[in-house]
């Protein structure tokens, strides 16, 4: 909630310093949680297997840009659809549900976002219809915002740098993403 000047209040403040940690499925597999910013929507991804982490990457194309209005997008990417599962345990379809309203923000590319809040949630591609590239600010990580116990970042670049209007704001961050590996 915030207060009549539009700050977080006190007692948001409290909550963000301890969001909750990635959950639990009936069997005790863990998973992190997603969830908007009122909470209307909400779902979970599993860990990859034998060890090995899922992916994350920055994005600079100019859909992203124009959707999200940011000119550099974290994004859980890649991640299988058979990864992620609603709080009921039910498989990811891509169709909205809870309060998820979806649009094509370019040719073959369907987004998801939430309706009552207007957080990004997904973003889908004909190209690779069998992955979904989960919104990273929605994620909950036990481990933080990076929550790197389940993603491992690409630190070579940021993709789709032509589409970049901010070349020297890509420069910056393409010159310290390194340091996501020791963060």
């Amino acid at each position: 909630m915030e207060d009549a000047e539009g700050s977080p209040s006190k007692d948001t403040k409290k909550e963000l310093k301890q969001l909750p940690e990635a959950g639990t499925n009936d069997t005790g597999e863990e998973m992190i949680e997603a969830k908007c910013h009122c909470e209307q929507v909400r779902f979970f991804i599993k860990p990859a297997e034998n060890g090995k982490k899922l992916q994350a990457a920055l994005c600079a194309c100019r859909s992203c840009r124009l959707s999200l209005g940011q000119s550099i997008v974290p994004w859980a990417a890649n991640v299988p659809r058979e990864k992620i599962v609603w709080p009921d345990g039910s498989a990811f379809d891509g169709n909205p549900r809870q309060s998820v309203k979806v649009f094509k923000s370019s040719e073959g590319v369907q987004r998801g976002f939430c309706s009552t809040c207007g957080a990004s949630t997904w973003f889908i591609s004909a190209k690779e219809p069998e992955t979904v590239d989960v919104a990273f600010g929605i994620l909950r990580g036990k481990d933080g915002s990076l929550a790197k116990s389940f993603f491992e970042w690409r630190t070579k670049k940021v993709e789709f740098l032509d589409d970049a209007l901010d070349q020297d704001l890509l420069t910056l961050v393409n010159s310290n993403l390194s340091g996501l590996e020791d963060a």
